[in-house]
């Protein structure tokens, strides 16, 4: 991701690319956070299911969890609900 404009290359091979995001959607946000949004984003509301919200919780601490349900507040609906449950499945474990 980058506030900058869209770019694809290529690296010995592999696919590179650079996809625009507003300073709004990206800035202030941590490295997990916003991993997190982006995969979710990525794969779309209606192939999430509890599998991959288990594995999304297990990938983060309590401080990264706090994070992430304080930054993404301008985040789409959607994004948000699933954040809350990412965050209840990390408190159950």
């Amino acid at each position: 991701m980058s506030d900058g404009p869209y770019r694809k290359y290529e690296i010995e091979g592999r696919p590179l690319e650079f996809i625009h995001r507003n300073n709004r959607s990206i800035s202030n946000f941590s490295y997990k956070t916003i991993l997190i949004i982006e995969a979710l984003k990525y794969l779309g509301k209606e192939y999430i299911d509890e599998t991959i919200i288990v594995k999304l919780a297990a990938l983060l601490t309590d401080k990264e969890k706090e994070k992430l349900l304080i930054e993404p507040r301008t985040t789409s609906k959607w994004i948000l609900n699933i954040v809350k449950k990412i965050v209840e499945v990390n408190d159950e474990n």
